[in-house]
């Protein structure tokens, strides 16, 4: 079973999905010829045809007024906007129409779109590139959002959006691009849309958490778990972590995380969630999950590391 990072498990799900379904088309800028900003889509274009994956203008509202057409005429479209930062034009698109269109037309038209869009900072991708909208999109009915935190997750849940017939905006955290790679299997897999996964069983604290944020908590609910067999004393509270705003980000109550606390076993231990900032704390330096759950997650000194080997935006036509 190959080791795959989450840009290689992305483009293995379009890769399954364009051979296994002629209606599956991609459109999106630079996805063809050039494979992507992060090269998520490389080599589909010569393998499956210009008519297939197709290279657009840098016009969001256009890209998903076609797919909106491509999917009511019988297509599977998945779209690709090169940034989230850049998804607002298309907003009247996927609000107005995209979401809409199955219950204005009462289930007689409706277009399976899949929108995928690269999110959130952690590239030193500047603040035209490092939003995180995901927030906007989940207080609007007919669309379902995804967000994974894992390659395997990634394309389970890629393949399923794919084959839904609803339309699904697939938000990819960048920082988890490159950061961790998993045994991921060649072949087809699903993961169910809008089911929760247990990561980590346990009786003290509930920790919700999505994306980047999902390595971040299992850290540190080991170094809790360690620090309690040491004999402290915890409390019990709640805590919800999202990489994005504390306060109007999904489910629009991220800033109870500031309230959490688990007693003197997170005394090194800070998670902080505030004004946009989600970090682990230790010692006075910061520190980033960046392996995976199933692995056993690691901690990189952030103040070690050589800017130069840092996970860096690839360079490319970007607007």
């Amino acid at each position: 079973m190959p080791q795959m990072n989450m840009i290689q498990a992305l483009n293995s799900a379009m890769d399954i999905m364009l051979a296994r379904d002629p209606n599956v088309v991609m459109l999106g800028e630079d996805i063809g010829y050039f494979g992507g900003v992060f090269r998520v889509t490389d080599g589909l274009q010569r393998k499956y045809g210009e008519h297939r994956v197709l290279d657009t203008p840098i016009a969001e509202g256009a890209i998903v007024g076609a797919a909106i057409g491509m999917g009511v005429n019988g297509l599977r479209p998945v779209a690709e906007v090169q940034f989230a930062d850049y998804i607002y034009p298309a907003c009247d698109q996927i609000f107005s129409e995209l979401a809409r269109l199955r219950y204005r037309s009462a289930g007689d038209f409706w277009a399976p779109v899949t929108i995928r869009t690269p999110c959130g900072g952690g590239i030193r991708g500047g603040q035209t590139h490092s939003q995180s909208p995901e927030g906007i999109f989940t207080h609007v009915c007919g669309i379902k959002v995804v967000m994974p935190s894992t390659p395997y997750d990634a394309k389970g849940l890629l393949i399923a959006s794919i084959e839904d017939d609803d339309p699904v905006v697939f938000f990819e955290p960048k920082r988890v691009y490159r950061s961790h790679r998993e045994h991921i299997p060649e072949e087809e897999y699903t993961i169910p849309l809008g089911v929760a996964k247990v990561q980590r069983e346990g009786t003290d604290v509930p920790i919700v958490a999505l994306a980047r944020m999902v390595q971040v908590a299992l850290q540190a609910a080991e170094t809790a778990r360690r620090t309690f067999e040491e004999g402290a004393d915890g409390k019990g509270g709640f805590g919800l972590l999202h990489l994005g705003q504390s306060a109007g980000g999904v489910g629009t109550f991220g800033d109870m995380v500031d309230d959490v606390t688990v007693g003197a076993a997170l005394d090194h231990l800070e998670v902080a969630a505030d004004a946009g900032t989600d970090i682990i704390q230790r010692d006075g330096g910061l520190f980033e999950a960046v392996a995976g759950a199933e692995d056993g997650a690691q901690l990189e000194d952030q103040e070690d590391r050589d800017p130069g080997k840092d996970e860096e935006l690839d360079q490319g036509p970007v607007h």
